[in-house]
């Protein structure tokens, strides 16, 4: 069976199971007709990155990392940091709160957003260099969605 199909498989047995450990989950999958040793279900945790958090009764289960959750927490985080944005020709001055400003920068490089060249971010500003100032126009009015 094709592995996308059994990690497919893997996410609704975490989601709907409290798994404990590795042998839990390949006796899961091989009940469902996944044929797979340790070793392969050792490989699938990691590629789908999961997790181990406690539960009600204090034991530790495999988790789905949200991970679009953590990045609406972060966006969310860099939008309320937000001072200003300005732009001259095909430069953006983004100012933030102090300290704010690398990980707007990581967000923005993360997106690969058409029209920026470059970022440049210190410790309360970020610079975008945009190929023209028409993209500086249009990746101002893209911020608010950016984050």
């Amino acid at each position: 069976m094709k592995v996308s199909k059994r990690q497919d498989a893997i996410i609704n047995i975490i989601n709907s199971k409290e798994i404990e450990t590795q042998e839990q989950l390949r006796t899961e999958l091989n009940n469902l007709g996944f044929n797979v040793t340790q070793a392969t279900v050792s490989r699938d945790i990691k590629k789908l990155k999961l997790t181990k958090s406690v539960n009600l009764y204090g034991v530790y289960c495999y988790k789905v990392f949200q991970q679009t959750e953590s990045k609406q927490v972060v966006d969310n985080f860099i939008k309320s940091s937000i001072i200003s944005i300005n732009y001259s020709l095909n430069n953006i001055v983004i100012k933030l709160n102090p300290g704010m400003a690398q990980a707007g920068a990581a967000r923005i490089d993360q997106r690969h957003i058409d029209g920026i060249i470059g970022t440049i971010a210190g410790d309360d500003t970020i610079l975008l260099i945009t190929r023209s100032e028409e993209d500086s126009k249009k990746i101002i009015n893209e911020i608010d969605k950016l984050f």
